[in-house]
């Protein structure tokens, strides 16, 4: 059986600039003014959860404080819907 993919929001206590959503590169990063909370919020669509272990390895091996992870029921506005 060919696992699901979901949507998965992950959020850090530290401020990630753009440099890093390309490292990230399965993940769309949220602008600060478009969420409630200080740090960075990561968004994206993972095939499976090799892929959701791969972003979270990538943020240990940054030495980076995850907040929390979770995944979305709802498919999230893409970047160019939520800026106009």
């Amino acid at each position: 059986m060919t696992p699901k993919p979901h949507y998965y929001e992950i959020r850090l206590e530290e401020q990630l600039d753009d440099y890093w959503e390309a490292w990230f590169s399965d993940m769309e990063f949220i602008p600060p003014d478009q969420r409630t909370c200080p740090g960075t919020v990561m968004r994206g669509r993972l095939p499976d959860q090799a892929a959701l272990f791969g972003v979270l390895e990538k943020i240990r091996d940054l030495g980076l404080t995850m907040i929390e992870v979770r995944r979305l029921e709802e498919i999230p506005q893409n970047k160019e819907n939520r800026r106009k």
